[in-house]
């Protein structure tokens, strides 16, 4: 049964046919009940507020309990067994600055902007350089921290993305990013299903040594966790346990592995030997063909629009593009399912992947990973 099933929500007909039958069983004196009439019309306010406050009753009670409740309601709830949403989190990573002729020392102040190209949908992404840094007089290529403008993990762009500069700097070429540039991925806020799982995995905490759920259930407190991976059948000798996560970026930085081995160090049970790895990278390269409508469409944005969506299907976590589904990273990579995202491209009437010639399924410790990306428009003839 469903907490919504405990009321049975009356409809206003239903009300009004029952009170003008005990209205009559009472003999009252009004029997004039037409439409616009005096009575039929206080009748059917009456009715109304008393329906609404059956409907009140119903989505209240799903309120109560953590399988049902939403939004606030569930905060509250999970709040009860010290469980708590996680919220948005800025994305911090090395952007490298770069220049053509050396000789003399470059500052690149704090504060200094850089940023995506304007994409597709008209967005662009900005990183601000959190701390002063200076290049050397002999060097020409620096990897200097930035900081994402705003929470959210569409800020995980892939690499190669981050290449204007905002903010003018005297004898600074270019910028880039490269793959592994992320330090802390961004993340957005924690969704309810995420949150209503987590709440209820803490009854497994209870048990006097540390389960599989458990495991899982900690290593998800620590922001930027996405996906855990538990082997528990001794991997490295007998007590040992392997957790291996996922984070909003696909793999983890040695930072973000650094604070959940801190955190699992704390919770796991005494006698549990337990390690905190990245899962084994697994590159996955596509070639991509986009045939356009003969008439519509600009190949060139086509083809950019083709790479965009390829790097969003692997930002784990994201919410701000709904209708790109995103590759699964227990699953792996669907070829369909890429098909499916490609297609959503104004003008584009057929998508033929090359590569990845066939799905590529996940592996129990392996996540799959952006490799090149090669797509190409076609007009239709």
């Amino acid at each position: 049964m469903k907490a919504e099933d405990l009321i049975i929500v009356k409809t206003v007909t239903e009300l009004m046919d029952a009170a003008k039958t005990n209205l009559t069983a009472l003999e009252f004196k009004v029997t004039n009940w037409r439409a616009g009439g005096v009575f039929q019309t206080l009748l059917e306010i009456s009715s109304q507020g008393l329906a609404d406050l059956y409907t009140l009753l119903r989505d209240l009670v799903g309120q109560n309990f953590v399988g049902s409740a939403t939004g606030d309601w569930l905060d509250l709830k999970a709040a009860e067994t010290e469980t708590y949403r996680l919220l948005a989190e800025k994305a911090q990573g090395n952007v490298v600055f770069k220049r053509e002729v050396t000789g003399s020392n470059v500052i690149i102040p704090e504060g200094a902007i850089v940023s995506t190209p304007v994409d597709s949908q008209g967005n662009s992404y900005r990183y601000f350089v959190i701390k002063q840094a200076v290049m050397d007089s002999v060097t020409a290529e620096l990897a200097v921290l930035v900081e994402a403008e705003f929470a959210g993990a569409e800020y995980n762009v892939g690499a190669g993305q981050v290449t204007s500069i905002i903010t003018y700097i005297a004898g600074i070429d270019s910028v880039n990013n490269l793959s592994d540039w992320l330090v802390t991925p961004g993340t957005d806020d924690e969704d309810d299903e995420s949150l209503r799982l987590r709440s209820k995995n803490k009854w497994y905490q209870l048990s006097s040594g540390g389960t599989r759920e458990s495991y899982i259930n900690w290593a998800q407190e620590i922001t930027g966790v996405m996906v855990v991976q538990v082997d528990d059948e001794h991997p490295r000798g007998q007590g040992s346990v392997d957790v291996i996560i996922t984070s909003a970026s696909g793999i983890p930085s040695a930072e973000l592995i650094s604070q959940v081995q801190d955190h699992l160090n704390i919770k796991k049970p005494l006698c549990s030997n337990v390690l905190v790895v990245a899962p084994t990278p697994i590159t996955v390269n596509w070639d991509v063909m986009l045939y356009v409508n003969k008439e519509h469409g600009e190949l060139a944005d086509i083809e950019s629009q083709g790479a965009e969506i390829i790097d969003i299907m692997y930002r784990y976590g994201e919410t701000d593009h709904p209708e790109i589904k995103k590759i699964s990273p227990t699953q792996g990579v669907i070829r369909a399912q890429a098909i499916s995202n490609l297609m959503t491209i104004d003008y584009v009437e057929n998508v033929v992947i090359t590569a990845p010639a066939a799905d590529v399924a996940g592996a129990s410790r392996g996540l799959v990973v952006k490799g090149t990306v090669n797509v190409t428009a076609v007009r239709l003839s």
